[in-house]
């Protein structure tokens, strides 16, 4: 059954500093797919072999868009100090990384599927990076500098697993074109301002996909970019009812299998081998006859006979031998 997630989270980072941007999408800004929204992407990827195999285990109940916010749910706290040492790392030769993560919730009633799942997605800045003396620049308060573009870095589709990283889909992130996995830029922004009439001012940082360079155009993506979207593709799970064997995995499931049809067919041939002489003989006429024998003296009252011929039936099922011999087929004449 279909297990969409009830919260989408990314969050921007520089190294160990204070986040840069955090934004979640939940509710009404998880919009799950239509049929109509998911042909468009097979027709989108029609060319694509391997995109068509991977979207084959899925139909349009198992794709989710999260829009998020463009503004950061939370002001950027970050110290003066720290802030001046940013800049002070961004202007040296120390290596830093830019980090994009995501992280997706969803509800869970099987021990084997995981709450929260999430990854990252790092650029690197290198030591003559242009996009570092720009970072520079615009935490100083450049007027020249009011924002920075982060090539490569938000991932469109992710895959949302029962277990391990809700990594990026490579056959869905790439360009129609070239062929090769591509991720939107994106635009960040330092803001400043206060709420209403309160005096104290304060910073937030804004995301902005480029869309006019995004390869990511046309259907079933919208057309404007007030928002990030980002598409989840999301594993199904079994039903709750089935969750208890579910829990234990493949190997719980095939053991509990094994286990049951194991019992099903010994109860189905358990202490056969004590009674198969008797349920199988060849030839039951003279036995039979034997029993209406005994029906017809007991009916003509000789108990003595009766007796007689009651003992020689007991004897015939104590000695399996000479049961053997009597329910042998009759030796007809010309027979070998």
């Amino acid at each position: 059954m279909p297990n969409p997630p009830n919260d989408v989270t990314i969050e921007i980072t520089f190294g160990g500093y204070e986040p840069l941007f955090k934004m979640s999408a939940q509710h009404n800004a998880l919009k799950q797919f239509s049929k109509a929204d998911f042909d468009e992407l097979l027709l989108r990827y029609s060319k694509n072999r391997d995109a068509q195999f991977f979207l084959q285990n899925f139909d349009e109940r198992d794709i989710v868009m999260a829009e998020l916010n463009v503004n950061s749910t939370a002001v950027w706290g970050i110290s003066p100090p720290s802030q001046q040492q940013l800049i002070k790392d961004l202007m040296s030769d120390n290596r830093m990384t830019l980090k994009l993560s995501w992280s997706v919730s969803r509800t869970s009633n099987s021990p084997d599927v995981l709450a929260t799942v999430g990854d990252e997605q790092p650029y690197n800045l290198e030591e003559n990076d242009p996009i570092r003396e720009q970072f520079a620049a615009m935490l100083n308060g450049s007027s020249e500098q009011s924002s920075v573009v982060v090539p490569n870095l938000f991932p469109k589709f992710i895959v949302v697993p029962s277990r391990g990283k809700a990594s990026y889909i490579k056959t869905l992130n790439r360009d129609p074109k070239t062929g090769e996995v591509v991720f939107d830029n994106l635009t960040l922004s330092l803001r400043t301002g206060s709420f209403m009439n309160d005096t104290r001012e304060s910073e937030w940082w804004e995301a902005r996909e480029n869309c006019s360079s995004s390869p990511f155009r046309g259907p079933p993506f919208p057309k404007d970019c007030t928002y990030m979207r980002m598409f989840t593709v999301n594993d199904k799970v079994f039903p709750p009812t089935l969750s208890l064997f579910s829990g234990y995995g493949i190997v719980g499931m095939y053991t509990t299998l094994v286990l049951l049809a194991s019992r099903f067919i010994r109860g189905m041939v358990a202490g056969v081998s004590f009674h198969i002489m008797f349920d199988d003989m060849p030839y039951v006429d003279r036995v039979l006859q034997l029993c209406l024998d005994i029906y017809l003296v007991r009916e003509s009252g000789e108990l003595l006979l009766e007796e007689d011929l009651f003992a020689k039936l007991i004897f015939l099922y104590r000695s399996p031998e000479t049961l053997i011999k009597w329910t042998r087929f009759p030796h007809t004449p010309g027979s070998p």
